[in-house]
């Protein structure tokens, strides 16, 4: 059994806001959570202009974002930290009769440890056939460091340094 945790797509686009996530309308897919004892379960509803943008996908890029995002609310409360994918142990796209319109997420047999968590996702059609499977997929908590911080361990380097707007590399001629 599963109760709504994200009732709607509204309730859905405010948990993504809550995270300071902004997701393109091609990408907003999923139109409810729900969860259950052992995993979550998405619906997905894709726009005609995701349709078209993307026909020659075989998944739809916003089916497979949309669990990438919600995995996080499997070990965290809706809105409580951004967790960002860092990787994928298994991945397996299928071409479906139809298009996705589910996906469970459940916690992977195998844990990283730390500030991280692996969860298995499932995409599957209306008939319950997979479209995409993801094994292991890692998410770790976001880490928001202040730039005047970042400034700061700049200043501290011994080692010259080559700034451009929005990164900093340590000089390679040593």
């Amino acid at each position: 059994r599963a109760s709504p945790l994200l009732g709607d797509k509204n309730a859905v686009a405010s948990a993504c806001q809550s995270l300071r996530l902004e997701i393109a309308p091609l990408y907003q897919a999923v139109t409810s959570v729900h969860q259950a004892t052992d995993g979550l379960l998405l619906t997905f509803e894709l726009s005609d202009a995701s349709r078209a943008a993307f026909a020659d996908f075989v998944v739809q890029p916003a089916v497979l974002d949309g669990p990438l995002i919600a995995a996080q609310w499997l070990r965290r409360t809706v809105g409580d930290a951004l967790y960002l994918r860092a990787s994928i142990a298994t991945m397996r796209c299928n071409v479906a009769s139809q298009q996705p319109q589910y996906a469970w997420i459940q916690l992977s047999n195998a844990q990283p440890g730390n500030d991280a968590f692996s969860v298995d996702v499932t995409i599957c059609d209306a008939d319950g056939k997979v479209c995409a499977w993801f094994g292991q997929l890692t998410l770790v908590a976001a880490k928001i460091q202040a730039a005047a911080e970042v400034d700061a361990r700049i200043a501290e380097l011994s080692e010259p340094t080559i700034h451009t707007p929005d990164r900093a590399f340590a000089a390679l001629d040593k």
